[in-house]
């Protein structure tokens, strides 16, 4: 079988020699023959003109290639066409060989495979014939796009294969093409484009000298296309090497492979499907990527068609984000590890609801797919080139976006960029809104609301226009619901694109009677106002206003002080306009009264010690009470005893402090004795004119009578202290001897004692 295998596309390759390869396009070494790049061996000019682009194959027959027919230019790195990649800019021309090579050094004449990495329409991978009918003849084999054909000559037969227009090419962007041919075999001359696979026509190229270019030889195909990368193997890849090498040109240069009605897989150089061809995910693919094998390091990526939006970084945390893949200095953990993701090429606006309604999302959402050892990546799109309205990275394992199973992240700015930084796990990705947040603030039924309460939704983030919908009786439409009985209620939210959020809300009955404990503290002494009265609430919403006997003096103190003894009605009402009342008295001791009762004096016939005693009636106040009699504490005692002559005072203090204090007197009783003078001289000077008994001790007198010496009554008297003048019935009696009889009754300690007195009486004058 005669076999022929094409590729084109960009990296850098580290090769060893003897064509013994450490690094090729998809791990693919064996048969590698030519391996141009813009990135690798290039040396530009002041004027940007690329003089050198070389082999990274280092086959030893072939040169560096140098430009034919028209200035080469190498331009960097731009997002689009090659995905942060350099490239050449043809100017009607290619770059070439200088020198003629035999057919066998890039591919044989039965068997070989190209492919490489251009923009359209016309880009090529030439390998053409040095014969008399031109450089290009019949006798040419070259790969690449004519329009929405790829092409293949060998031989006398123009080999290739149309593609429906439309469905794969890239215009403007970069496209892959390739070939894997054997002459002879079936099927002969597979062309692929983009990863769409066609039957080319088979014929055999004859053997001689050729030479090999990328780009258009001068008169043939002229155009001002761009190319990246050109791969050439000298046999026929297998179907998995060719998707390996594929593989890489699409990772790299951020082209879609194959299309929703066929989708493709994507491998590593190990073989390994690091993208499941997936039809509903199978638009704008791109990816981050360490793979040594192929010396495939994508540190930046986005898709290189012109719906693609969204830009991924290696992590580059704080949205600092390096123009140059290149110059992009982060690392990868290991080999072998990739995130790729795409799209379902779906609206890009915002008109979808997502998180239970929370999030006006875009219809569009990303399939991300990881594989080997990658950290956090930053996602990130230009502002402009997508609603202003975006705020949030939207990140899912359910491609529904489900609230329970969605993590919002915020969004951040930099510069002409919108990032988050999120985990590269598989999952899903979208943006939206600010997800809508609902809480309701309720105003429940009062005093002062008697009539109803209000709910009120406050609503941050969302998308307008927002309305919203009650559930009350009548419906209500504005974010305040008022006139609200009590009960559970639920509002709608709904924001753009019909995307509705229910919140649920309690609207408590708060009409209550306040009620409250209350103690009085009662006053300390009769009449004093000093008692309180102390208010604890049992019910009610704080804060809480107190009044006395009157609803218009209101304090927030609950303590009224300086009360007298009484009954007092305590008013409550709390911030609601609740209200109760209750009574409460407070009370006072009786007043303290002292009173002295059974006095006795000291007596003499009781003996030398003293002997007066008294008892003390004390009533009203505050038992017990204290006593200090002169001074002197002596408890509470109430009688007191062995009293001697003296003036006493007596004070009293209660258990409450108060007082009263009274005095009394003890006086000495001596022993009972009466004096009758024998003889007075009632003349009226002012000397002894009155004849009476003299008495010590307490001496009552019975009577007193005088005598004349016939027995007849002169004179007699039953009076304490009176005595005879000496006359007779207002005359003077005569001088002489007259007799007295005296009776009285000595009041001593032990009961009163009946003395008679016998004697006479000398009148002289």
């Amino acid at each position: 079988m005669n076999r022929i295998s094409i590729f084109f596309a960009a990296f850098a390759g580290l090769c060893l020699n003897n064509g013994a390869f450490a690094q090729a396009p998809g791990g693919v070494a064996l048969g590698l023959t030519a391996w141009y790049h813009a990135e690798a061996g290039t040396t530009v000019s002041p004027a940007n003109v690329l003089t050198t682009w070389a082999n990274q194959a280092t086959n030893p027959n072939l040169t560096n290639l140098t430009p034919d027919g028209g200035a080469t230019t190498l331009v960097n790195n731009n997002p689009v066409p090659f995905n942060f990649h350099s490239y050449l800019q043809h100017a009607a021309g290619c770059m070439r060989l200088a020198n003629s090579v035999t057919n066998t050094d890039v591919v044989t004449t039965t068997q070989g495979s190209m492919m490489g990495a251009g923009t359209a329409p016309d880009q090529l991978i030439c390998l053409t014939g040095n014969s008399t009918s031109g450089q290009f003849g019949n006798n040419r084999a070259n790969t690449g796009t004519r329009g929405n054909r790829t092409e293949f000559g060998s031989g006398t037969t123009n080999g290739g294969a149309n593609f429906a227009a439309g469905t794969v090419l890239n215009t403007g962007n970069a496209n892959i093409f390739g070939l894997r041919a054997m002459v002879g075999a079936a099927p002969a001359h597979q062309n692929t484009y983009n990863g769409i696979k066609a039957t080319g026509v088979a014929a055999t190229r004859p053997a001689g000298s050729y030479r090999f270019a990328i780009g258009s030889f001068t008169g043939y195909f002229y155009g001002t296309n761009k190319s990246a990368e050109a791969v050439c193997h000298n046999r026929q890849l297998t179907s998995d090497e060719f998707s390996r090498v594929e593989s890489y040109f699409a990772i790299k240069y951020g082209i879609s492979l194959g299309t929703p009605a066929v989708p493709v897989d994507y491998l590593s150089s190990a073989s390994a499907i690091v993208w499941p061809g997936d039809a509903a995910y199978q638009n704008n693919i791109t990816g981050i990527c360490r793979d040594d094998a192929s010396g495939l390091i994508q540190k930046q990526s986005r898709a290189v068609t012109a719906k693609s939006k969204v830009f991924i970084f290696n992590d580059n945390t704080g949205g600092i984000f390096p123009a140059m893949n290149a110059d992009n200095t982060t690392t990868f953990a290991a080999d072998q590890s990739f995130v790729m993701f795409g799209d379902n090429n779906a609206d890009t606006l915002l008109n979808v609801c997502a998180m239970n309604g929370r999030a006006v999302r875009m219809d569009r959402h990303w399939k991300m797919v990881k594989t080997g050892t990658v950290g956090d990546v930053t996602i990130a799109f230009t502002a402009t080139e997508l609603p202003a309205d975006i705020t949030t990275l939207l990140v899912s394992t359910n491609n529904t976006f489900p609230e329970a199973a969605t993590t919002a992240i915020p969004l951040q700015t930099s510069g002409t960029y919108k990032y988050a930084v999120m985990p590269s796990d598989n999952t899903f990705f979208t943006f939206s809104a600010t997800p809508l947040d609902v809480s309701v603030d309720v105003v429940n039924l009062t005093c002062q609301a008697a009539n109803g309460g209000s709910m009120t939704a406050n609503v941050t983030g969302g998308l307008a226009p927002i309305s919203y919908q009650w559930n009350t009786t009548p419906p209500q439409t504005t974010a305040t619901a008022t006139n609200v009985p009590a009960g559970n209620y639920t509002v709608t939210v709904t924001q753009a694109a019909g995307c509705a959020y229910t919140q649920t809300a309690t609207m408590a009955n708060e009409i209550i009677d306040l009620m409250a404990t209350l103690t009085a503290t009662n006053a300390r002494c009769n009449g004093d106002n000093n008692g309180s009265i102390t208010v604890v609430n049992t019910n009610g919403t704080p804060a809480f206003s107190y009044s006395l006997n009157n609803q218009t003096n209101w304090v927030t103190t609950n303590q009224f002080q300086n009360l007298s003894a009484g009954l007092y009605r305590v008013y409550l009402k709390d911030i609601n306009g609740c209200t109760g009342d209750d009574t409460i008295s407070i009370n006072e001791p009786d007043r303290l009264s002292l009173q002295f009762k059974n006095l006795i004096d000291d007596y003499c016939e009781l003996g030398s010690n003293p002997n007066g005693n008294v008892e003390i009636l004390l009533t009203g106040g505050t038992i017990p009470y204290n006593v200090t009699l002169n001074g002197s504490n002596i408890g509470p005692s109430l009688k007191l005893t062995n009293l001697k002559e003296d003036h006493y005072t007596y004070d009293v203090t209660d258990a409450n402090g108060c007082k009263i204090n009274d005095s009394f007197s003890i006086e000495h009783v001596p022993c009972c004795f009466a004096f009758v003078p024998n003889a007075f001289t009632p003349n009226m000077d002012g000397r002894n004119d009155i004849f009476k008994m003299e008495t010590t001790g307490r001496i009552l007198l019975n009577k007193m009578i005088v005598y004349n010496r016939y027995g007849q009554i002169v004179w007699g008297s039953f009076n304490q202290g009176e005595g005879w003048d000496g006359t007779q019935n207002g005359k003077p009696v005569d001088a002489g001897t007259y007799f007295y009889y005296i009776k009285y009754t000595c009041a001593s300690f032990n009961g009163p004692k009946e003395t008679e007195l016998k004697g006479d009486i000398t009148v002289v004058r």
